[in-house]
């Protein structure tokens, strides 16, 4: 039975799987076979999200919130769809958000205002009421130099980013770690003398149920009677490995675990091995969020770690259903 809120962090009590800071002699091809000791659920915690320089409404003079635009999206039943995932009962990646798709653009929704120093910012509000957590799925992203995005929590002082050129991919995509609460505000910041604009579509909205920042009552369930929380002294042998772990979420709806690994040759590229019931393919990697250090503050505890050191899109590279491996590099 799949826990109402995603577990803290936990290892196999058998073996862990290789790190990037201990390299295996063996190939890649061996270590698909590994897999099936990564047993790690997560449950993420605290409100403090990546540190970055702040959103530009809380630096600058801007219009109050209220005169911003709101999209309203679809509520969450979150009784409903636990008990759908409950009836379910299938193997494979646990589902914490609903994915709503849209169609949202600068130019079509939200609200412009001109800053004082020549800037331009937009911002929209977004909200899904009974969601306790939200993420975004920009299919198209590209940002001028100077450009930033930033998404806020508008319910907590939480926020990603900000998202800059520098994470203009090949893919030309964005999809944003979740924030806590039922109310999100994206923001863009269009700096003076920028010539080039912005290409940005949102067309995805992630619709959390699960209590991913622990913020409701605080749950009993454990992922498994045969997993450990990582922070427990029965862990000390594998702190290095332990950090080599990571859980991530794709399409801003399910959410698995895998593991960083070193190649043969030594080369340090993100290899990063899974399995293939996580549903990863070459359609949908790039939508790849992760999430590192997940895992619980103490020995048995319920809650709540954090989902802070986070980073986001990946290349796919391989999978193999018959030993349920799946391969792909992050970005």
């Amino acid at each position: 039975m799949i826990p109402e809120s995603i577990e803290a962090a936990s290892i196999h009590e058998a073996r862990l799987p290789v790190t990037a800071r201990n390299r295996p002699t063996s190939r890649l091809r061996f270590l698909g076979a590994t897999l099936a000791t990564i047993v790690v659920l997560a449950v993420a915690g605290s409100a403090s999200a990546r540190t970055g320089e702040d959103p530009p409404s809380r630096l600058r003079s801007v219009k109050p919130l209220s005169s911003v635009a709101v999209k309203v999206l679809p509520g969450v039943n979150r009784s409903v769809r636990v008990a759908e995932d409950r009836a379910a009962q299938a193997p494979g990646p646990v589902r914490f958000a609903v994915p709503q798709e849209v169609s949202l653009t600068p130019a079509t929704h939200g609200t412009w205002e001109q800053l004082a120093d020549g800037g331009r910012l937009w911002r929209l509000q977004v909200v899904s009421a009974g969601a306790t957590d939200l993420n975004f799925g920009f299919t198209r992203f590209r940002l001028p130099p100077g450009a930033t995005l930033h998404i806020l929590s508008g319910e907590e002082s939480y926020f990603e980013g900000p998202y800059t050129e520098r994470d203009n991919k090949p893919h030309g995509q964005l999809w944003t770690p979740v924030v806590p609460g039922e109310r999100a505000i994206i923001e863009l910041y269009v700096p003076p003398g920028v010539t080039t604009q912005p290409d940005l579509v949102l067309s995805s909205v992630g619709l959390g149920y699960r209590d991913l920042f622990g913020r409701l009552a605080a749950r009993s369930t454990k992922a498994s009677y045969c997993n450990i929380d990582v922070i427990c002294p029965a862990a000390d042998p594998w702190r290095d490995e332990a950090q080599s772990v990571g859980g991530y979420s794709t399409g801003g709806s399910i959410f698995c675990t895998g593991t960083l690994i070193m190649d043969e040759p030594g080369s340090l590229r993100p290899f990063f091995l899974t399995a293939s019931h996580c549903e990863l393919d070459a359609s949908n990697a790039s939508s790849v969020v992760v999430y590192w250090n997940f895992e619980s503050p103490s020995c048995g505890g319920l809650c709540c770690g954090s989902l802070a050191e986070n980073q986001t899109g990946a290349t796919f590279l391989a999978s193999e259903p018959d030993v349920d491996f799946a391969l792909i590099e992050l970005d």
